[in-house]
């Protein structure tokens, strides 16, 4: 697959006084994650939501199937406008941790955890 799609390069054409811009054409953006995923069937694909956060790309990425790998609650939020379900608020432990539990497409739960004096709101 070349670098930049046919498409990429008519937006590009259209929009080139705008000033520095991320191109990212969804369709390659799907035919990477079946790629992917269809390589390694026996695994689960995880996104990492800090790589590209932009909400077009999470609601591709969970229609598909993906799990989302988080490191905040914003990203957790993220994921779940995307369609990851919660079963866990973020909840304070006694230890000091914070701890929170996502449902993927395919019904499996993930546990999100940090610690509350590495969190900022």
């Amino acid at each position: 697959m070349p670098l930049m799609t046919d498409r990429i390069k008519e937006f590009l054409a259209r929009n080139h006084d705008d000033g520095p811009r991320l191109v990212v054409d969804l369709d390659v953006v799907r035919e990477n994650y079946l790629g992917f995923a269809s390589a390694l069937p026996d695994t689960r694909v995880f996104y990492a939501v800090k790589a590209n956060p932009a909400p077009e790309i999470l609601d591709l990425l969970a229609g598909l199937g993906s799990c989302f790998d988080t490191a905040s609650v914003g990203e957790i939020e993220q994921a779940l406008a995307a369609g990851a379900t919660s079963f866990q608020e973020p909840t304070d432990q006694p230890y000091g941790d914070r701890n929170a539990g996502v449902k993927d497409a395919f019904g499996n739960k993930w546990y999100i955890a940090t610690h509350v004096k590495d969190v900022t709101m």
